[in-house]
């Protein structure tokens, strides 16, 4: 009753090759008859809507319930008759929505290694009641308590791809990005801090080079990275109060660390020491030279030595390679969430084009249930930006429920014109993103 007469007879064409002898004989007995046909007028439909909102508590480790989910049992009848009273157990996880693919749920509630007694509807996991074979009256003893698993984002969207051989793994980027939401404390902060141009400006320092370098704001060349004193973060904050405050926070997170930027007497390298590699003397990071920091080791002629910040390696590297804006689109995608919001961005699809070739996707998220995918240039976007979601959406299998094109540059008509004919595709500019 749940396929359409085309799956129908797909499953009829493969019942039929896997028979020994003489499938075309055996397939021609297998009718397929459409349910609009057929009469239902002997069976009766119930719907207990006072057993529908039933909260229950598991403990989960590592995504796996420690216990079997305690399936309810209707609790209006004054019989249930076995084996004649069947119904469907539709689960909800609070926090955490996959997207209905055909092959995920017995993946998420496993009945005794079935492969369709359970699947991921609109409205959660959904699995039959009471038991698939019964044996005996005693209900208790045949209810059926799966073990709940709930799959990450990464093999949610593994299960996506699934059916045409594609694997998804993280990026150098993605690790990037990961570790660096990790720092901030989750997307809504990370999302925040670069929305915002007052905070966003303080990494935008961090990314200065010596040509273009401002008052606060120390290139050391060797290490072609800037360090920020509190006047750059004064500036940006426009205080030097709020600067410290923000500053207290950021070391907190580790998501900056707190040194001084000293010259080397021998070889004369400058370079910046965390707190951790100092004492009363420090030792050159390329002559090894150990000595004693004073006044003529201050970088700029210094009387006293000025705290000199430097960004985390993770961050810098996140921030320079621009993954800030598959960033927002995430951040104003969540937003538009009612029930759960799940992302792995900035992955390699390995096996995209049928062989061992990869193609990276900027966005890759789940909101509620639905598959999202996209792309994020802050360059001009091209023609050639649409050819692998063209490759995508061609492909045997559902759909994306939207293709998100992102940038902050303008947008040419043919680009637009190109993209309007990806189903489903939108677009994302700056003004939809960031607070300038």
């Amino acid at each position: 009753m749940s396929l359409s007469q085309r799956q129908l007879v797909a499953y009829r064409t493969q019942i039929g090759r896997l028979t020994y002898f003489e499938p075309a004989r055996f397939a021609s007995k297998i009718e397929c008859v459409p349910i609009e046909s057929v009469s239902t007028s002997c069976v009766l439909r119930v719907y207990e809507t006072d057993n529908y909102v039933n909260h229950r508590s598991m403990v989960f480790v590592d995504g796996k319930s420690v216990s079997p989910f305690d399936t309810p049992k209707p609790k209006s009848f004054n019989e249930i008759r076995l084996p004649d009273h069947y119904w469907l157990t539709s689960l909800q996880i609070e926090g955490y929505q996959p997207p209905s693919l055909p092959t995920l749920g017995p993946k998420l509630a496993n009945l005794h290694n079935s492969t369709t007694e359970s699947r991921v509807a609109n409205d959660g996991i959904v699995y039959l009641c009471p038991n698939s074979m019964i044996f005996g009256s005693d209900l208790d003893a045949i209810l059926v308590r799966p073990k709940i698993e709930m799959p990450d984002v990464l093999s949610l969207i593994n299960s996506y791809f699934e059916s045409v051989g594609i694997t998804a793994k993280y990026s150098d980027k993605g690790k990037y990005f990961n570790d660096t939401i990790s720092r901030f404390g989750g997307l809504n902060a990370l999302g925040e801090f670069i929305k915002t141009k007052m905070t966003r400006s303080i990494l935008d320092k961090f990314m200065q080079t010596n040509k273009n370098a401002e008052d606060g704001v120390f290139y050391v060349r060797t290490d072609q990275r800037s360090y920020l004193d509190l006047d750059a973060f004064a500036d940006c904050m426009g205080s030097p109060q709020a600067a410290a405050d923000l500053i207290d926070d950021m070391l907190t997170k580790e998501i900056i660390y707190r040194g001084y930027i000293l010259k080397c007497e021998r070889c004369s390298l400058s370079s910046w020491y965390s707190l951790d590699a100092l004492s009363s003397v420090f030792s050159c990071n390329r002559c090894d030279f150990q000595q004693q920091f004073t006044q003529k080791h201050w970088k700029n002629g210094m009387v006293e030595p000025r705290w000199c910040y430097k960004l985390a390696e993770t961050v810098y590297q996140f921030y320079e390679k621009n993954s800030h804006l598959t960033a927002q689109v995430l951040y104003k995608l969540k937003s538009q969430s009612t029930t759960a919001f799940h992302f792995a961005p900035e992955i390699d699809l390995i096996g995209f084009s049928g062989s061992g070739d990869s193609r990276e996707m900027d966005v890759a998220c789940i909101l509620d249930g639905q598959i999202i995918f996209g792309e994020c240039k802050t360059e001009t976007l091209k023609l050639k930006d649409v050819v692998k979601f063209e490759q995508l959406t061609q492909m045997p299998m559902k759909n994306p429920a939207r293709v998100i094109f992102a940038t902050t540059k303008p947008v040419s008509d043919d680009f637009k014109k190109r993209m309007g004919q990806v189903p489903n595709a939108e677009l994302m500019v700056r003004s939809d993103l960031y607070d300038d």
